[in-house]
């Protein structure tokens, strides 16, 4: 389950009038010749309340991870944000680290 939302202010309106089936940042760059330069993103453990765990088909309480990002572009500005809940049945979270160059 995802919920996301785009700066309207910092691009323009007719965001929703646009095809939203595809890459966001593919449509911002395209579209709007807003280039998303980072994203911020943080994933939190949490305990669904009864409406949420409805919404997943889960019992009240079940865990699931929260993903919140932040899209920022190059002039620093947020142009997008997005909360998404993942089921934590089906989830994996992983990451390649490496270790710096010097």
């Amino acid at each position: 389950m995802s919920r996301g939302s785009v700066t309207i202010s910092t691009i323009c309106d007719t965001v929703l009038d646009q095809d939203l089936d595809g890459s966001l940042y593919d449509l911002l760059e395209r579209r709007f010749r807003i280039r998303v330069d980072r994203a911020e993103q943080t994933t939190s453990a949490v305990n669904l309340g009864k409406r949420l765990a409805d919404l997943l088909a889960v019992p009240p309480r079940t865990a699931a991870l929260h993903v919140r990002r932040i899209g920022i572009d190059a002039q620093g500005r947020i142009v997008e944000r997005t909360d998404t809940l993942y089921r934590g049945d089906r989830y994996d979270f992983s990451a390649t680290i490496r270790r710096a160059r010097h």
